[in-house]
């Protein structure tokens, strides 16, 4: 059963996922997909948010022949948000 969710429950459901451990944006969207029905197209910009926010890093990785670009929670920014 999936429920209507705001941009701010989504933005700490993302922060839950990356706090556990880094993930790219698709994986994260799979994860926030089991319990809220959002498009990758609602997700990417609340991505880019945190990241300007300063509550979220990216960097690029490698993966079968692919670019992937992780998103990681900052030591810094582990205070700001208690998850």
């Amino acid at each position: 059963m999936y429920f209507p969710v705001s941009a701010l429950l989504i933005e700490y459901m993302i922060l839950s996922v990356v706090e556990s451990r880094d993930s790219y944006g698709y994986e994260i969207s799979q994860t926030v997909k089991k319990v809220a029905d959002i498009k990758e197209s609602t997700l990417y910009p609340i991505l880019k948010k945190l990241q300007s926010a300063g509550y979220l890093t990216t960097y690029s990785q490698e993966y079968q022949g692919r670019k992937r670009k992780y998103c990681s929670r900052p030591k810094k920014a582990r205070h700001r948000l208690h998850i």
